[in-house]
């Protein structure tokens, strides 16, 4: 695959990821607040999104690993390691929302693990997303408005009693950064820097 290929690739995921990512936080809000959707549709888009979620943070540090450092480096592998643990909890929510198994016990076991795995998430990625920003490689206001969008994204997680609205401006913040990313992705040069990244 050449070069110019497999950077078409990251930014499609890019792109995907974003869509998912603001589209599944739409439909969820509409789910609780007007019930007019199903709920597992929305979950099951974030769902999606959140394994996209791992192959767009790849291209992003493929593309930014010489500027990252080693910075970069434990930045990446923290964000990985939330990633990875922000999906087992929305994959068990959607076992639990299908009448699997006990779901009072399960639902408690499963919000231990989501608040553990959210604290890594939002820290793996804000590291990462504030990395993204200073290294000048990509667009540093699209890694700024992700950054944000992950922490308005994962705190109603932590914090309950917060306004619906606020995983859905997340979303909406965070989607824009990952397509802002990918249109930045899409203008490297050969030499690894971004053309007009804004």
């Amino acid at each position: 695959m050449s070069a110019r290929v497999f950077r078409k690739w990251c930014v499609f995921i890019l792109i995907t990821t974003g869509i998912l990512w603001a589209a599944g936080a739409a439909l969820g809000y509409l789910a609780i607040r007007f019930d007019v959707i199903a709920p597992v549709t929305g979950q099951t888009m974030l769902l999606a999104k959140a394994v996209l979620l791992v192959f767009a943070l790849l291209a992003v540090y493929h593309f930014d690993i010489e500027q990252a450092g080693k910075t970069g480096f434990f930045a990446f592998v923290l964000a990985m390691i939330g990633t990875i643990l922000a999906v087992i909890p929305e994959y068990l929510l959607l076992s639990v929302a299908r009448g699997s198994g006990n779901a009072a016990t399960e639902l408690g076991n499963i919000t231990a693990l989501r608040n553990a795995g959210a604290l890594i998430y939002i820290f793996g990625y804000l590291w990462f997303g504030i990395t993204i920003s200073f290294s000048g490689s990509l667009s540093r206001w699209g890694a700024l408005a992700f950054t944000l969008g992950i922490i308005l994204g994962t705190i109603p997680a932590l914090l309950h009693g917060l306004p619906d609205f606020t995983a859905l401006g997340g979303a909406i913040f965070g989607g824009t950064g990952l397509v802002w990313l990918a249109v930045s992705l899409s203008r490297v040069t050969e030499k690894g820097t971004a053309d007009e990244t804004g």
